[in-house]
């Protein structure tokens, strides 16, 4: 998985991309082992693949770089705003952790502050993915 999901799901950034970046770094490394083989059919097949799956992690760090941390913020926000009228008024589990984000979110001045929001949002994840009971 890319990234381990936690750009997509979990709405992070800097961790992701560390992720992404060492995801680079080991598929160059397949690729360059099997590049030293010598290439039959097979191995050029996967040599492809490889190539194709590195531009697509790349092109994944370029979406996030280029919308930076900002960006996942206001993802944050805009999904914790449907959250809150969709679930938060049956699950009280859900409706404390929005608060709680919310609470925190206000305060956000730069990156090293929204890393601590991400905590706050997969609170929020926990949160209202559980029924109340």
């Amino acid at each position: 998985l890319i990234g381990h999901g936690l750009h997509t799901k979990n709405l992070q950034y800097r961790r992701p991309l560390q992720v992404m970046k060492g995801q680079i770094v080991e598929l160059r490394d397949h690729y360059n082992r099997i590049a030293r083989l010598n290439a039959n059919p097979t191995q050029k097949r996967v040599l492809n693949e490889i190539k194709f799956s590195i531009s697509i992690v790349q092109a994944q760090i370029d979406e996030l770089t280029a919308k930076g941390w900002k960006g996942q913020w206001e993802r944050q926000k805009l999904l914790n705003y449907h959250r809150k009228i969709r679930f938060a008024p049956n699950n009280p589990r859900c409706y404390k952790a929005l608060n709680q984000y919310e609470k925190y979110a206000s305060k956000i001045s730069n990156e090293a502050e929204f890393a601590i929001a991400e905590f706050y949002y997969r609170e929020v994840l926990k949160g209202c993915s559980i029924k109340p009971e």
